[in-house]
């Protein structure tokens, strides 16, 4: 290295507005994701069910 020149590299840095919005996408997909998990569980239960009945297994009351 030259004289007065530092080995020492900055790794990282401070957080760019891109990865701060990068973050937020992400978190915002995956509670959309999560959403649609939930969605989807319900709608195949009522499905079963459906199912069920139209096969004539329903639960007798």
């Amino acid at each position: 290295l030259p004289e007065g020149a530092s080995a020492w590299v900055p790794i990282g840095g401070p957080k760019s507005a891109v990865s701060e919005e990068a973050a937020a996408a992400l978190e915002t997909l995956q509670r959309e994701n999560a959403e649609l998990k939930t969605k989807v569980e319900i709608l195949e239960t009522r499905m079963a069910s459906l199912e069920n009945l139209t096969m004539g297994k329903a639960a007798e009351n």
